[in-house]
């Protein structure tokens, strides 16, 4: 609006000359701005929770290596070698290592000799003494495992029913093509236990290395074993036999002390 205390003429000059310019110069007001949007921030929380698994350790299971002596564990030059096609006396250990896969089999010591290695020179009986030599079988590492789980199995469920795992229980392994001597100190001892009160797993397995038991040989064993619990006052078998006579076969006994 122009100044009203102008007189006429000013007026129309003001109109003319002054107010276009006025009206020119006066920039629009801007209007507002709007923020930008922010690009997205990654966000300090996880898009999704992960759960992170864990495996408790097995600490029953051992190496092979911790239960048998093998290979390079074998303390002598020479062993006695026994294969598929019989018995080789006196063979160079480094030959026989070098001859098989190291991958699929272990060299298995099945018996230690009857000289081991003098403790004060260390030395190894000679190749001209046999009997002094150790003994030793290549085995595959599949059938090692596959025995020392179908035991480990019988020892846990013998744990788990108060079996040979308790205190105080014992436990006896046997091989179905035992020798009689060492059947027969196997008997003393499982005597002894039963007469001091305990309780004693015998657990029945195939050899490792070498012959195998005849059915009528393991039957026999059986009848061995049930008969000296039954010369033992008050030893009584607790529970069923398990597993498979002249496979893994377990029988647990108790004794009484008199």
């Amino acid at each position: 609006m122009p100044p009203t205390h102008l007189s006429g003429p000013a007026r129309a000059l003001y109109r003319v000359f002054i107010q276009p310019s006025l009206h020119a110069s006066r920039a629009p007001l801007p209007t507002p701005l709007r923020a930008a949007p922010s690009p997205l921030q990654p966000s300090l929380l996880p898009l999704s929770s992960r759960r992170h698994k864990s495996y408790a350790k097995d600490t029953t299971r051992q190496s092979l290596t911790d239960i048998f002596i093998t290979d390079e564990a074998i303390r002598s030059p020479y062993i006695n070698l026994v294969d598929a096609t019989g018995f080789h006396p006196a063979v160079p250990l480094r030959q026989v290592l070098r001859s098989f896969d190291r991958a699929l089999y272990h060299l298995i010591q099945v018996a230690p000799g009857s000289a081991p290695p003098d403790p004060n020179s260390g030395a190894a009986p000679g190749p001209d003494n046999h009997a002094a030599l150790p003994t030793c079988k290549l085995v595959s590492k599949q059938e090692l495992r596959e025995q020392q789980r179908a035991k480990l199995a019988l020892k846990n469920k013998a744990r788990s029913r108060g079996g040979a795992g308790t205190a105080g229980a014992k436990q006896l392994e046997v091989n179905w093509a035992i020798g009689p001597n060492d059947l027969r100190h196997r008997l003393v001892r499982l005597k002894e236990f039963l007469g001091q009160g305990r309780k004693v797993e015998v657990l029945l397995a195939p050899r490792k290395q070498g012959r195998r038991a005849t059915a009528l040989e393991a039957q026999a064993v059986v009848a061995r074993v049930r008969e000296a619990v039954g010369e033992c006052e008050g030893a009584v078998e607790v529970r069923e036999p398990e597993g498979k006579v002249g496979g893994v076969f377990a029988m647990v006994f108790e004794g009484k002390v008199v």
